[in-house]
């Protein structure tokens, strides 16, 4: 069995998901762009950059950071310098997860980015990830990531339709 599944179940489908295809990138979510923070060739490079990484090509993945790179990540305190550190640290990984898009937003010299990890133990993650762009490629990145949890019944008559079912959110 190779160290990087191409393909993963999907947990109580007996379904695969092939994670080299564009169709992981936003699995049936609305992609949220348009506005003034649109920017469709910025979206075209994200999405390829997460193909790359989802197809588990990090080298790949990499040619769309600086050198010089800083990554962060707020919740565990993690600092991550440099291109090839990054690149290492990805390969490392026991069990990288498929992301899928949610949302790409940019002004300027600043992004953020929307997805859902999903890892091969079934859980889903929701992660927002703020660029720093430089010269058309990312020079900073802090991640921030959240395990869905449930609604408390409270604000239940605060809300319209939850978010992924319709109506406002």
């Amino acid at each position: 069995m190779p160290k990087y599944m191409i393909e993963r179940d999907i947990p109580g489908t007996g379904e695969a998901l092939d994670l080299r295809t564009k169709d992981v990138l936003n699995q049936g979510w609305p992609v949220t762009t348009g506005g003034e923070m649109a920017d469709p060739k910025f979206e075209a490079t994200v999405t390829a950059a997460f193909e790359a990484f989802n197809a588990r090509r990090f080298a790949d993945f990499a040619t769309y950071v600086t050198e010089d790179l800083v990554e962060f990540y707020p919740q565990s305190g993690e600092r991550i310098v440099g291109r090839a550190k990054q690149c290492a640290m990805h390969q490392a990984f026991p069990d990288p997860p498929a992301f899928a898009i949610r949302a790409i937003r940019r002004d300027g010299d600043l992004a953020v980015v929307e997805v859902e990890e999903r890892y091969a133990d079934g859980s889903v993650w929701k992660t927002a990830f703020i660029l720093g762009l430089r010269d058309g490629l990312i020079a900073s990145l802090t991640g921030y990531f959240g395990e869905p949890f449930p609604a408390p019944a409270w604000r239940a008559a605060f809300l319209g339709n939850r978010a992924g079912q319709g109506g406002a959110s």
